[in-house]
């Protein structure tokens, strides 16, 4: 990047902060609802007295169906053992958390979802959707690689590349500066790569927002995006129209 642009290595902080809070600026008073939000790991072991209907309450999951997470913990696949490093969101579906794959140098990303059983029936459309995609070049059409998929204490995991930061926080931490055009066009040409791919399949993402394309890695690929998020995903022959089609702050 050239010293005169509006966005320099020297004059833009391309990493994302290990907390966010909420702030009532421009954007985030309107989105304060929809917005995830991370914090440090904290389990309390205390249960609250009433469950969600249908939630299999259980001593690893409190009365939302979300799992408790404790920092360290070790969560096992069939073949590998991941040890959770931090705590990196949570949303409507359950929580991604930042983990070591042991035994190797690898950094991924697990979302664990819900117990719920409405979560779990997504979730399974979820896995066949990435499942689908994994027969694809990840890199080529920029959506997230997923490695694999597994239950731990009847929640649904999910492994997925480690991407570094969404584009909402992006531009939330350089406090909305317009990006020049010569950034915005081969973001949007990625993106919308990803979703040409998405369209020869016969899927639809459903949830396409800042939130959820990922910039792969600020410092060595400047604005190289992924887009992210299958949870809302369908096939076109089940696509159901519904008055909730996507999160309130983008209609």
């Amino acid at each position: 990047m050239k010293q005169h642009d509006r966005y320099t290595s020297s004059q833009v902080s391309m990493r994302h902060p290990k907390v966010i809070k909420d702030e009532n600026d421009r954007y985030g008073h309107a989105r304060q609802n929809e917005q995830y939000t991370t914090c440090t790991i904290i389990s309390s072991g205390e249960e609250d007295a009433t469950d969600a209907p249908g939630t299999k309450h259980t001593n690893s999951s409190n009365s939302e169906g979300d799992y408790h997470l404790m920092q360290h913990e070790v969560l096992y696949s069939s073949s590998c053992a991941y040890e959770v490093l931090e705590f990196l969101g949570r949303g409507t579906f359950g929580q991604v958390v930042k983990c070591w794959k042991r035994g190797t140098s690898e950094i991924v990303a697990i979302k664990i979802l819900k117990n719920h059983p409405s979560y779990a029936r997504q979730g399974e459309i979820e896995v066949n959707i990435l499942r689908c995609l994994g027969q694809e070049n990840a890199d080529e059409y920029h959506f997230v690689r997923a490695f694999e998929f597994f239950k731990h204490k009847n929640h649904t995991c999910l492994v997925f590349e480690m991407l570094e930061q969404n584009l909402y926080d992006f531009l939330k931490h350089n406090k909305f500066q317009p990006l020049p055009l010569k950034y915005i066009r081969p973001i949007a040409q990625q993106v919308l790569t990803a979703l040409a791919k998405l369209k020869s399949l016969g899927l639809i993402h459903a949830d396409l927002k800042p939130e959820n394309i990922m910039l792969v890695d600020p410092l060595r690929y400047p604005y190289r995006v992924k887009v992210i998020d299958f949870g809302s995903a369908c096939h076109v022959s089940k696509a159901v129209c519904s008055t909730y089609l996507q999160s309130r702050y983008y209609r």
